[in-house]
């Protein structure tokens, strides 16, 4: 019984000193002294024997833990990095990963528990290592996720005032909008045509770019502003991201100003090699020359100035110069003789220019008057001979050829009357390129893949009244296309130089805004809606939970700028329908985002026809901002005040401090001269 009491004692006390060793090692060190099992048992003599027998390895993670953790937008992601291991750790250290984009923020950094570590945004995998002092490592891994309110974009540098000039047919201004969230972003502008705005990519993770460009703009793209024959177009340039929501948009509002040019006279007809009879019938000549400028009008208005020239300086006829006409009948001594022309015509500057037309000067572009020439040959012959062929290549009449293979033409050619003919060269009776007074010229053709079959190429060799033809049958070898669909023969001349084989206009394409959204089962009624697309229709409306009385259908115009007509496009035509939610008389107070008057919002009731959307750049304290324009959805956190009270208290305090200074050396003063009136009064009273 005694022995068994000394065992009791013994052990209550080995445990409560054991308990406050560990209580020690864990708040000091955070580290237990290890997990144990205690034992023992009372052997003679009144020994007690107490055995610990040790666990497994342990590190808890009491922060970050496997959670999502909330912060405002603009904190920093700090976190205690609150650990603990259940055995001696000589060495401690950790390593954060980005899952979101594969990268490690920190490797095996030394660290002391509870400190406070940097985190990203989005998914995070910390790993804890503890290095226990026989030498072996332990770890641990958490992953949490670090949780931030979407932030609104932000616009990069946009001109407020752009310019473009009239005949522009590759008007761009850049801008780019960037976005902490990291969402692709949506670039609009409204209105729209003659502007639009396509997405051209991204830059790093956060930055969207964007392009404004537009089609051809021609006098139908002008006004008059200020005097000047211009029109500014009052734009609103958004980027939305991916929210749909209030604080997902910014704007902006700029002036895009198209100036007028002078656009180039044109004429209409290109006069080339031409003959005329001494004798006989066609013994005069008589020519209208054709031209138009969209400032002056065409001829027949005589706005337009015209001018004829002889290379050897003859002259021996005139043109109207108001109305170009040429009227000529050779006289006995012009017999066989061959005349080089050139014929010009000339249109007037504009009257007054715009403020900044050097912007479109620097760009090529003219405001004073212009003109526009063609050469050509007149033959004066009593008896017109036809010009010929000399020499041809390929020699032979027929050859057979794969049908992505060029194949290189030549001509060599002379008129007996000394006219310098023209040469037109044409593939299966299509002209495909014209050549004016020349002995020589070469042509490069290729049928292209998926063509066969017999097939010809002709060059017409003419002195404007006889001509010669030489044809070559060629029989071509089909040739597969690719996977990526066929392409029509191409070619070229210029003693031999081609086009790319195949080449393709560079389709550019812009689409308006979204038409009013129609009821899809009204429109099939009213027969404006097929079987197939209305059958489509309801599918998409079902699968997004639109009953018949929602389910809309909306169109778009798109058209592609560059006007190439291709056949087949070489890059994706845009979606020119979608389904949409329909209502009555959609406006701009009815909490859906929809399209109406000819625009489409942006967010809800805002954007588009509507009001601008509020912004972080607007001036405003709306959507939720603790300032104006900053906290709540903006990027940008509003500055910390230091509030009156702090202040007041700190100064308050300080002025106590020095009253209490002030009073206490001035209560010292006061004694010290107390003690010295006591003292000379003393001495006074002692001589007495």
């Amino acid at each position: 019984m005694v022995k068994k009491r000394v065992f009791v004692v013994t052990l209550f006390v080995f445990v409560l000193i054991f308990s406050m060793l560990n209580f020690f090692s864990v708040y000091y060190l955070n580290t237990p002294l290890s997990p144990v099992a205690l034992t023992g048992q009372v052997v003679d003599n009144g020994i007690v024997k107490l055995y610990v027998e040790g666990g497994s390895k342990n590190i808890t993670i009491h922060s970050p833990l496997n959670d999502s953790y909330d912060f405002a937008i603009g904190d920093p992601y700090l976190f205690n990095l609150d650990v603990i291991a259940d055995f001696f750790v000589d060495e401690w250290n950790y390593s954060l990963y980005d899952l979101k984009h594969g990268s490690a923020t920190e490797t095996e950094t030394d660290f002391t528990p509870n400190t406070t570590i940097t985190a990203t945004r989005w998914s995070n995998r910390l790993t804890i290592s503890a290095h226990e002092t026989d030498g072996a490592w332990i770890e641990k891994e958490v992953v949490f996720y670090v949780n931030v309110p979407n932030s609104e974009p932000v616009l990069g540098a946009i001109d407020s005032e752009i310019f473009a000039c009239e005949g522009d047919a590759s008007f761009s201004s850049l801008f780019n909008a960037s976005d902490v969230d990291e969402e692709t972003l949506t670039g609009d502008i409204y209105t729209k045509d003659p502007f639009y705005v396509k997405y051209l990519g991204m830059s790093g993770s956060t930055v969207s770019l964007f392009e404004i460009f537009s089609r051809v703009l021609n006098k139908e793209n002008l006004g008059v502003d200020d005097g000047f024959v211009s029109k500014s177009y009052n734009e609103t340039i958004s980027a939305i991201d991916e929210s749909g929501s209030v604080g997902g948009i910014n704007s902006i509002s700029v002036n895009i100003t198209v100036i007028e040019v002078n656009d180039a006279v044109t004429l209409g007809e290109n006069l080339s090699a031409l003959t005329v009879y001494f004798n006989g019938t066609g013994t005069s000549f008589e020519h209208q020359m054709v031209a138009s400028d969209s400032e002056d009008g065409v001829s027949a208005d005589g706005n337009l100035t015209f001018n004829l020239s002889f290379a050897g300086g003859e002259n021996k006829f005139t043109i109207n110069s108001t109305t170009g006409l040429m009227n000529y009948t050779p006289s006995i001594d012009h017999n066989g003789s061959v005349f080089y022309l050139t014929v010009c015509v000339q249109d007037n500057a504009l009257a007054s220019s715009h403020s900044n037309f050097e912007f479109c000067s620097n760009n090529g572009y003219a405001n004073e008057s212009t003109s526009v020439c063609d050469d050509f040959s007149l033959t004066v012959t009593d008896n017109n001979r036809a010009p010929s062929i000399d020499s041809y290549t390929p020699v032979t009449d027929n050859f057979t050829v794969d049908g992505t293979t060029a194949t290189d033409f030549t001509v060599v050619v002379s008129d007996p009357d000394g006219t310098v003919p023209d040469i037109d060269w044409y593939v299966d009776g299509v002209l495909k390129e014209e050549n004016e007074a020349k002995t020589t010229d070469g042509y490069s053709y290729a049928f292209g893949c998926g063509v066969r079959g017999t097939h010809n190429v002709s060059v017409i060799v003419s002195d404007g009244i006889a001509s010669v033809v030489q044809t070559w049958d060629v029989a071509v070898s089909v040739v597969a296309c690719a996977d990526d669909g066929g392409s029509s023969g191409g070619g070229g001349g210029g003693g031999g130089g081609g086009a790319a084989l195949g080449g393709l206009c560079s389709e550019s394409w812009a689409c308006g805004d979204w038409d009013v959204c129609q009821n899809v089962e009204r429109s099939f009624l009213a027969k404006s809606l097929s079987p197939e697309d209305y059958y489509s229709t309801k599918e998409i409306c079902a699968q997004n939970q639109f009953d018949d009385r929602f389910c809309g259908l909306q169109l778009a115009d798109c058209l592609d700028v560059n006007l190439c007509n291709n056949t087949q496009f070489k890059v994706p035509r845009p979606v020119e329908t979608r389904i949409c939610y329909f209502t009555e008389n959609p406006s701009c107070d009815d909490g859906i985002t929809n399209c109406h008057d000819g625009g489409c919002e942006l967010l809800v009731d805002c954007g588009g026809p509507c009001t601008i959307c509020p912004t972080c750049s607007d001036g405003k304290q709306n959507q939720g901002e603790d300032d104006v324009d900053c906290g709540g959805p903006c990027p940008y956190r509003c500055e910390a005040e230091q509030p009156f009270g702090v202040i007041s208290f700190a100064l308050i305090g300080l002025l106590i401090v020095l009253i209490v200074a002030i009073l206490f050396i001035g209560f010292k003063l006061f004694n010290i001269w107390r003690y010295g009136a006591f003292v000379k009064r003393r001495k006074k009273e002692k001589k007495r």
